[in-house]
């Protein structure tokens, strides 16, 4: 008799689905904790309809905020290209640094994979901080004055 062992190949897609799933878990678990709702997922590129009371929940939480934490909401969201990364980040789940990690996750997975485009992926890593600590700053101030006022108050 012969023996063998055989050994299933992991492809690269394999591996960095693996990979989303150990960063990306925690933070829709925080999600959908923090907010009380059911987040729909998906594994393809299509929109995924999310429950009526996803949305109702997460609009309220927004229509709650100051004026001006909305626009903050929006520009994380645009850079960091995830509304519950951006959520988590500005509502205290996740610090801003693990954000960028998580938002850049397929970027570096293809990086260790095929390399670096040279200065490219620099710049778009000190814009995309840039953007997100002007979202963190201006939430945090706001946030620090409002809580001020109701003490005062």
């Amino acid at each position: 008799k012969q023996w063998y062992q055989r050994r299933v190949a992991i492809t690269a897609g394999e591996k960095l689905h693996r990979l989303e799933n150990s960063r990306w878990n925690p933070i829709t678990e925080w999600f959908a904790e923090f907010y009380h709702v059911h987040l729909a997922m998906t594994t393809d590129i299509t929109l995924t309809p999310q429950p009526r009371q996803t949305l109702e929940r997460v609009k309220g939480h927004l229509e709650d905020q100051h004026p001006w934490v909305v626009p903050a909401f929006h520009a994380a969201t645009t850079s960091l290209k995830s509304f519950v990364i951006a959520a988590a980040m500005l509502d205290g789940g996740l610090a801003a640094d693990e954000a960028i990690a998580c938002s850049y996750l397929e970027t570096d997975f293809q990086i260790e994979r095929w390399g670096e485009v040279e200065w490219q992926h620099t710049l778009e890593r000190a814009r995309l901080s840039a953007d997100v600590a002007a979202a963190v700053l201006l939430v945090n101030e706001i946030r620090s004055l409002e809580s001020g006022e109701k003490a005062l108050g």
